[in-house]
């Protein structure tokens, strides 16, 4: 229970916004200022239809699930324009129910109304869609360079020869300092240099010369090099 009241926040305060409205609604209505419920005109029930609409449309979308800080930012329009939605809606209903119309003119308002909400919220969410894969991407490339880093890292404890240590560190150095960012241009220099890994661990592995180790270590950092320079190269383009 402690869990859904500190998780739902939004949604308890959405629906004790609608409870306030429905208990200042309904003793109105059946109340001696109104006379006879009967001479309420149909843009009343079509206003008070539309009015919780708004809450169950909001109360909707407090159910998105957010995990990244990324969506959080990229979410933020969205909750305002919600909020928005959910504050005129009320604001222009109560307008309506209180003239009581006719119920063409209350829908013809609530129909726009509601169309240029959609159309806000479809190109909020496709701005949205736009930084979750991006998120998604980036997630996935920082998962695959942190395995990268720990095969590298790794090689260290594959020997005890100082001068090879002294390469593997190098190595070390010339990973960590390269951007993790990616692009179509260095996808072919990312799949080398990790086979250039696995290669330099082969060698350690089946105890070759140093002269061989030292020389595939080489061709690992000349790749990475190789590939940060593509990296920035694509930046500039």
């Amino acid at each position: 229970m402690k869990k859904f009241l500190n998780t739902r926040v939004p949604l308890i305060l959405v629906i004790i916004l609608w409870v306030v409205i429905q208990v200042i609604f309904w003793p109105i209505v059946t109340s001696d200022i109104v006379g006879d419920i009967a001479l309420l005109k149909s843009g009343v029930w079509v206003g008070y239809a539309f009015l919780n609409v708004a809450f169950i449309v909001v109360g909707a979308i407090t159910f998105l699930k957010i995990k990244s800080k990324s969506v959080i930012q990229a979410l933020v329009p969205f909750f305002i324009a919600c909020c928005l939605y959910l504050a005129a809606s009320v604001l222009l209903n109560i307008i309506v129910m209180v003239f009581n119309l006719d119920y063409l003119i209350p829908l013809i308002i609530n129909l726009v109304f509601t169309l240029l909400f959609g159309a806000a919220l479809l190109i909020i969410y496709k701005s949205f869609s736009r930084v979750a894969e991006n998120t998604a991407a980036r997630e996935e490339r920082m998962a695959t360079a942190r395995i990268t880093q720990a095969e590298v890292i790794g090689l260290k404890n594959l020997t005890s020869d100082a001068e090879i240590l002294a390469e593997i560190k190098k190595l070390i150095d010339d990973f960590t300092y390269s951007s993790t960012r990616s692009t179509p241009e260095t996808l072919r220099y990312d799949e080398d240099f990790k086979k250039d890994v696995a290669a330099v661990e082969s060698l350690l592995k089946m105890n070759a010369e140093k002269d061989a180790i030292i020389k595939a270590i080489n061709v690992a950092r000349n790749t990475l090099k190789l590939r940060n320079q593509v990296l920035l190269a694509s930046k500039k383009s």
